[in-house]
C-alpha cells in the first residue's frame, strides 16, 4: 500500500468497515455449481452508497496481464486471463489516496475474460481494503482430503 498525505481516506474506509462490522457482514448468497459465493453485485449493492457518502472514489491501473488461448473439452474457443491492478481509493474531500494491488483470474469461451478478470480483481480489493466479514457460513474455510499420494497431500 502507498499512502499519499492526508488521513481523509483511512478515515472514511475506517467508517465504512465501522458500519459493515456493524451491519453483520456481506452474506454468500450466490449459488453456483453447488456451492455458495458472494459475488460483485452484492459488494456494490451494499458499497455504493457507503463510498459515496464518505467521498471514496476508486481507480483502476493494470500493471500486468496473461493470456492463455485454448479449446474446452468441446473443442471450442478458451481464453483464461490472469490481471494484476493497482486500485488507488481516493478521498474527495482532500485528495488523500491508497493504493493496493490484487489479482483477478478468469476464464471464458467467448470474449468477456479479461472483464471477469477485472471484476475479481475488484471484488478482492474490496473485499480487503473493507475487510468485509462473511455473513453466516463460510464455505472457503472447507479444506477437502488430499488424495494419498498427491502433491497436495505431501504439502499437507
Amino acid at each position: 500500500m502507498t499512502t499519499e498525505t492526508g488521513l481523509g481516506i483511512h478515515k472514511a474506509i475506517n467508517a465504512i468497515k465501522e458500519r459493515l462490522a456493524r451491519g453483520g457482514g456481506i452474506g454468500k448468497d450466490g449459488k453456483a455449481m453447488g456451492y455458495a459465493f458472494r459475488g460483485i453485485e452484492a459488494l456494490d449493492h451494499v458499497l455504493c452508497g457507503m463510498t459515496a457518502e464518505h467521498g471514496i472514489v476508486m481507480y483502476p491501473r493494470v500493471i500486468g496481464r496473461e493470456v492463455f488461448h485454448g479449446t474446452t473439452a468441446k473443442g471450442g474457443y478458451n481464453c483464461h486471463v490472469f490481471l494484476t491492478v493497482e486500485w488507488t481509493f481516493v478521498c474527495a474531500t482532500d485528495g488523500s489516496r491508497e493504493t493496493v494491488v490484487t489479482v483477478g483470474e478468469a476464464m471464458d469461451t467467448q470474449d468477456k475474460s479479461a472483464n471477469k478478470a477485472m471484476q475479481a480483481s475488484r471484488k478482492y480489493a474490496m473485499t480487503m481494503t473493507y475487510m468485509i466479514p462473511v455473513a453466516g457460513d463460510d464455505t472457503e474455510t472447507y479444506v477437502p482430503e488430499p488424495a494419498p499420494g498427491s502433491t497436495a497431500a505431501a504439502a499437507a
